[in-house]
């Protein structure tokens, strides 16, 4: 599957070659959590993923940048 390729305007889905081809990918990333008080927190998490298959995650490589307010029970 071509990376640059854009969804089709009438079918936005991947196509079914693409749904059904291999396309294994990895990712890493670095996460960091902070204890704001005893019942709440911080999450960051910074990283990358490549193109291909990661579960919950696009096709496409791309950057990971993502932050989290936590709120425990």
């Amino acid at each position: 599957m071509d990376p640059k390729a854009k969804p089709d305007r009438l079918n936005p889905l991947y196509p079914p070659s693409a749904q059904h081809a291999m396309h294994l990918g990895a990712g890493v990333s670095l996460i960091a959590a902070w204890e704001l008080s005893g019942r709440s927190g911080l999450e960051a998490e910074i990283g990358y993923k490549t193109a291909g298959f990661v579960p919950g995650e696009s096709l496409y490589a791309f950057p990971i940048a993502r932050a989290y307010y936590s709120l425990f029970f």
